[in-house]
C-alpha cells in the first residue's frame, strides 16, 4: 500500500512509501482508506517538532483523520466487512459507523 510517511524529529522528511499491507491481529479492523487529511499536526510533525514511530519502526505514517471500508477484521461482535470509518483520534477515540 501507499503511504506518506515522515523520519521522526527529521524537518521537511514527509514522503511517499509502499509498505505492506498489515496482518490483522486480535481485537483490531484493517481498513481500505479512501479518504486522508492532513492538517496543522501533520505539518509540525514534518518540521521535525515532534511526533515518534510505532516501537520498531523507522517511519511515522500520517493518516490521523480518514474515511474508508472495513475489508476485514477480528472482532467480537463482527462488523459488517463493508462498514463506512470515520477515524477521527481525539485523545484515543476512534469512531466506527457501519
Amino acid at each position: 500500500m501507499r503511504a506518506i510517511a515522515v523520519v521522526p524529529k527529521a524537518k521537511n522528511s514527509a514522503h511517499i512509501v509502499d509498505v505492506a499491507i498489515p496482518s490483522i491481529h486480535e481485537d483490531s479492523v484493517l481498513v481500505k482508506i479512501n479518504l486522508v487529511g492532513l492538517n496543522g499536526t501533520d505539518k509540525e510533525i514534518d518540521e521535525g517538532l515532534y511526533g515518534e514511530a510505532p516501537q520498531g519502526e523507522g517511519l511515522l505514517i500520517f493518516g490521523h483523520e480518514s474515511i474508508g471500508k472495513v475489508i476485514g477484521h477480528r472482532l467480537s461482535p463482527p462488523l459488517s466487512p463493508k462498514a463506512l470509518t470515520i477515524d477521527v483520534r481525539i485523545k484515543g477515540l476512534t469512531i466506527i459507523k457501519p
